[in-house]
């Protein structure tokens, strides 16, 4: 098994690196600059890997990348600019590909524009194989076959501590302000729609007795989860307490400013609560929370897998959600001793 990770300088690609080392995976680094690279490699203690130099604007340095590798792992964002080159690639290489992206008009741009070459090629795509959208996307299959029939699907996002963001995801928070602002795309009777409220402005939290002022999200799983759920509404909802923060200008000087991304230290004091409210047609409600620490190591290890259980057990070609690629309680079992937990529970009916 030989795996290419492109953006492999990156802050995300170098934990991405990192895990892959762990596991004694065959690594292709693939990226902008070799220097770069080659100090990526010896960081991740893989200093014998490959280093392949390519650009997103020269498509076929791309293809040449990644030829001979079985799978490709994108962390190389802002992805709204650049992803789509490197899943062209990917495809035309005979890889299959995982990004951990969480830019949600970006991952229905997946959707829409590559299933079927994914599918003429054999190959399978994933897009945000990351700490939120796989977990959640795969218990949302679990909640609708245990209510059998789902009216509503809700999803909040809440992340505390993690000494903030890396200079990536901040690019990315740039190029998307806008969608973010707005609250995204909210499924809704058979469609995507941008700028709907939220139909719910408080939830009560795991263990919390007062309600949590929340507001529209983004959330990259309200793409995926009605690709194998019949549902009529589902909506990404994350603390009101961001919109505020939102507000804070964010120039690429500031970003060059500060750290890469948080220390490892910081990155332990993180903890991460998603949390998917479904209820049925006739009122029954069932929640699923997923917990765990450090969001960008978390996305690593979920990537890595994802990327990994395509090559090891193929699922069928096209550009699928989770819980169409991977098994769903497998997968989120596989990820228990790695400080993720999640339960599903019945809810008093409303």
């Amino acid at each position: 098994m030989k795996i290419a990770v492109y953006g492999a300088s990156g802050y995300q690609g170098k934990l991405v690196l990192t895990e892959l080392a762990r596991r004694d995976i065959e690594t292709v680094l693939a990226g902008r600059d070799l220097a770069r690279l080659e100090e990526a490699a010896l960081a991740a203690g893989l200093p014998d890997a490959e280093r392949r130099v390519a650009d997103t604007s020269d498509h076929e340095a791309l293809v040449r990348a990644f030829r001979g590798c079985d799978g490709v792992i994108n962390c190389a964002g802002p992805f709204t600019s650049s992803g789509e080159a490197v899943v062209r690639a990917a495809i035309a290489a005979g890889c299959h590909y995982v990004d951990t992206s969480g830019e949600q008009l970006y991952i229905k741009k997946i959707f829409d524009t590559f299933t079927t070459e994914a599918e003429n090629a054999g190959v399978t795509v994933v897009p945000a194989a990351n700490d939120g959208c796989v977990p959640v996307d795969l218990m949302a299959h679990i909640l609708a076959d245990h209510l059998e029939s789902v009216e509503e699907l809700i999803v909040t996002h809440v992340i505390v501590g993690g000494g903030g963001m890396s200079r990536g995801s901040l690019r990315s928070l740039v190029e998307t302000i806008d969608a973010i602002k707005a609250g995204g795309m909210t499924y809704d009777n058979g469609d995507w729609r941008p700028g709907m409220p939220a139909r719910h402005t408080a939830i009560r939290l795991p263990g919390q007795s007062e309600a949590t002022p929340v507001m529209a999200f983004p959330a990259p799983e309200v793409v995926t989860i009605p690709r194998h759920i019949h549902v009529r509404h589902v909506q990404g909802l994350t603390e009101a307490a961001l919109g505020d923060r939102l507000n804070t200008p964010l120039t690429p000087e500031i970003i060059e400013s500060l750290p890469e991304g948080p220390d490892e230290a910081s990155r332990r004091t993180q903890h991460f609560t998603y949390v998917l409210d479904a209820t049925s047609i006739d009122g029954r409600r069932a929640r699923g929370i997923v917990q765990g620490p450090d969001t960008y190591g978390t996305t690593a290890v979920i990537a890595v897998e994802s990327a990994r259980r395509l090559i090891a057990d193929p699922a069928k070609p096209g550009v699928l959600a989770p819980a169409q690629a991977y098994h769903p309680t497998a997968f989120l079992d596989f990820l228990i001793p790695h400080g993720i937990q999640w339960i599903t529970e019945d809810a008093p009916a409303t």
